[in-house]
């Protein structure tokens, strides 16, 4: 097979040597670890899978065996190809990890459970100081532009804990005050 194919049931993508010769004469370059990184790049992206180290290792040896045929051939290609028409036909598998598509999505951290967050910030919460994740929320907002919740934060947090309680007492009074203008908004409404 000369193109690439992929088995629904082996979970591997073969590539006839014929294909990965053809990519190596493709090089223009002599130097082969310049050769070697060009066709892991020409096998990576015509495959789509992720080059592991194994696979790196396959097709740096499958360059060498390719580099010491095409010098007994004398670098000529009519000879490089009549003596290794059955090496260059057969092909080599290489197992199929797609790049991202392994493992479970990933999800927003908003949308994460409180026991999913707790298990994501575990290490954060132990490395660090309360004042240190403190500051960081804090420069992070100001860098998103949202300059009013960072000094807010700054307030709760950097002053004295009487403003904290300042902050709560008018938040929950807010909260009152809005439900209060929905229930007065709906009864009106319905009054209509």
């Amino acid at each position: 097979m000369d193109s690439v194919a992929s088995g629904s049931q082996s979970s591997f993508i073969f590539l006839s040597r014929n294909k990965l010769s053809e990519f190596l004469r493709s090089c223009t370059s002599r130097d082969i670890t310049e050769k070697i990184n060009f066709l892991v790049a020409k096998v990576e992206n015509e495959t789509n899978i992720e080059i592991s180290e194994e696979i790196k290792k396959n097709l740096t040896n499958f360059a060498y065996e390719h580099r010491r045929r095409w010098l007994s051939a004398s670098r000529n290609n009519n000879t490089f190809l009549k003596q290794n028409i059955n090496w260059l036909q057969c092909e080599i598998s290489f197992p199929c990890r797609a790049h991202g598509l392994v493992g479970r999505p990933q999800m927003d951290f908003s949308d994460l459970s409180e026991r999913s967050k707790r298990r994501k910030t575990e290490d954060l919460r132990f490395n660090y100081s309360a004042e240190e994740l403190s500051y960081a929320a804090q420069m992070q907002l100001r860098e998103r532009g949202k300059l009013d919740s960072s000094n807010v934060m700054k307030n709760i947090i950097f002053s004295t804990p009487s403003r904290a309680e300042k902050y709560q007492k008018a938040l929950k009074k807010m909260d009152q005050d809005q439900v209060y203008s929905i229930y007065s908004r709906r009864s009106t409404f319905n009054s209509c």
